[in-house]
């Protein structure tokens, strides 16, 4: 019984949490402009630092795998969004190409760390014995992503124009939350 009420509220929450936990959500709309504007890269150093980010996560990736299966589906998806916390955090106050570019692997991390909400969610669906529901969980989750990164590409611009640094420390809201 208590079990069942801990799945129930689990499959509730699960695609906002999902959703909202994806990635950092304002980064999506404004991460080269910020990159440009905030921290002063040039164009090579945007691209050089995503290129960076993404190389390493790959190589990061088996490392991170042993790491989930040490610390289990639900520690390793908060271990995620903390990296998540950390990432916004460096982008932030990072001063240095460094810092960012540590940011920006940290947000690779976070992926991957985050990957296991689906295994969660199978789960759960299969202690409740509603094992076919997981396409529409996972597509539920997707649309409330999509939407959210829709509205906030329209309210980041006109943050943005406000202050820089505004649309970022609303992502960090987000991991906070």
């Amino acid at each position: 019984c208590k079990m069942e009420n801990k799945i129930r509220r689990y499959l509730k929450l699960c695609p906002w949490s999902t959703a909202l936990s994806m990635d950092l959500l304002v980064w999506v709309a404004i991460n080269t402009l910020f990159l440009k504007f905030a921290k002063g890269f040039t164009d090579d150093q945007i691209v050089l630092s995503s290129t960076i980010a993404l190389v390493v996560g790959i190589v990061l990736q088996y490392p991170v795998m042993k790491l989930i299966h040490i610390l289990g589906n639900t520690w390793s998806y908060r271990v995620g969004t903390f990296c998540y916390l950390g990432c916004a955090l460096l982008i932030i106050l990072g001063d240095s190409f460094f810092l960012v570019v540590t940011g920006l692997v940290l947000c690779q991390m976070a992926y991957t760390f985050s990957s296991v909400s689906d295994v969660i969610l199978q789960n759960n669906l299969e202690l409740a014995g509603r094992e076919v529901e997981f396409v529409p969980y996972r597509t539920k989750a997707n649309t409330i992503y999509s939407v959210t990164t829709m509205v906030i590409a329209l309210v980041a611009s006109t943050l943005f124009n406000w202050n820089y640094y505004l649309p970022m420390l609303c992502s960090l809201g987000f991991c906070i939350i």
